[in-house]
């Protein structure tokens, strides 16, 4: 790809803290309610923080 000239100066940059600020995003709620019931929701919204 990046002989091709499709990557930005972007691409394959690491990005600070992610995977620590992606698990706490998941934990987060309100008062004692959590914003991600279950483990399926959590596993969901886990692997978009990461790739997104």
């Amino acid at each position: 790809m990046e002989r091709q000239s499709e990557t930005t100066e972007l691409f394959g940059n690491s990005r600070n803290d992610g995977l620590t600020s992606a698990v706490a995003t998941i934990e987060n709620g309100f008062g004692d309610e959590l914003f991600y019931l279950n483990i399926a929701s959590r596993a969901l919204n886990l692997l978009y923080f990461v790739t997104a």
